[in-house]
């Protein structure tokens, strides 16, 4: 049986799951700590109104989002409801019913963090705080810690890095999955996801089989091929290009394809110019420039 060299993440790699969800427990702790400190002052004691009860209601819920952060990490990190259970002294069912829908709105947000609101057409990251920025929110973290150390202070872990220190990266097929999963949720999103949300995803995913493949995993080469087929389609048809150009009432035309200061164009075989070459029409890429033989890409359909 051959073993499989364990393959170290490249420097793209993201942080895993459980490191972003701890990440947002840092953050929500780093928070409630700041608020927290200012009940240790005190200014007057001979009058009160009941202002700081005020106060003390959004501390304990602060803390509660603290709480919440951290079972979604532990979930995410590989517990079990029952462990959650166990942990909270509640029932298995109770931490379930109470927690599921943190978990899963932050599984869905890993899956797709950036989403768009359909009424203002604005774009933003649906990953909580501290998940949602993750080198940006290592190094505030990093040096929160490193400000509030006490002397005496029992040191753990890395004293210049003691956030980003414990951090970690995915492994390239962890990261496949990750990726895998992000494709769903264009897919879910779109009927036919856009090649320009897809591509990123698809390059990367070669990168990671190439990886793989150099380490031994036998199928990973085989993937690597398929995927930079895809990627040839997903980009579409390149200056030089033969394509062939079919429309949905049938007629089409074959020429080589350009570039020009109006936009992409079709050189046909007489010498035409022609340039209804987006919208409802279908490309088929017949050779690659600079290929002796048939393009090794599929078909691609203009939207």
């Amino acid at each position: 049986m051959t073993v499989m060299e364990e393959v170290t993440p490249d420097e793209k790699a993201p942080l895993s799951d459980a490191s972003l969800a701890r990440l947002a427990v840092a953050a929500a702790a780093q928070d409630l700590a700041d608020f927290a400190r200012a009940f240790v002052s005190i200014r007057d004691t001979r009058h009160s109104s009941g202002g700081e009860l005020e106060d003390g209601q959004k501390l304990v819920a602060k803390a509660e989002y603290v709480l919440e952060r951290l079972v979604v990490f532990e979930r995410v990190a590989g517990a079990s409801w029952e462990d959650i259970g166990s942990g909270l002294s509640m029932a298995r069912q109770n931490a379930h019913k109470k927690f599921r829908s943190a978990v899963e709105e932050f599984e869905h947000a890993v899956a797709e963090p950036e989403v768009t609101n359909p009424d203002t057409g604005v774009t933003y990251n649906q990953l909580p705080e501290g998940a949602d920025d993750p080198a940006w929110w290592a190094d505030r973290l990093d040096a929160w810690v490193r400000r509030h150390q006490e002397p005496t202070e029992f040191e753990m872990g890395d004293r210049e890095r003691p956030v980003s220190g414990g951090l970690a990266r995915l492994g390239p097929l962890a990261e496949l999955g990750r990726l895998s999963r992000q494709r769903t949720a264009l897919l879910n999103r779109y009927i036919a996801p856009p090649a320009e949300e897809l591509l990123p995803i698809a390059e990367r995913e070669l990168e990671l089989y190439e990886q793989l493949a150099a380490h031994g995993y036998t199928t990973a080469a085989e993937s690597a091929e398929l995927l930079r087929r895809r990627i040839a389609q997903l980009r579409g048809p390149q200056p030089g290009d033969r394509v062939e150009l079919t429309y949905r009432d049938g007629s089409g035309c074959v020429g080589t394809w350009e570039e020009t200061p109006d936009g992409p164009a079709v050189r046909l075989d007489d010498g035409t110019l022609h340039t209804h070459v987006t919208g409802q029409v279908r490309r088929d890429i017949l050779q690659r420039a600079g290929e002796a033989g048939p393009a090794t890409s599929s078909t691609t359909d203009a939207t």
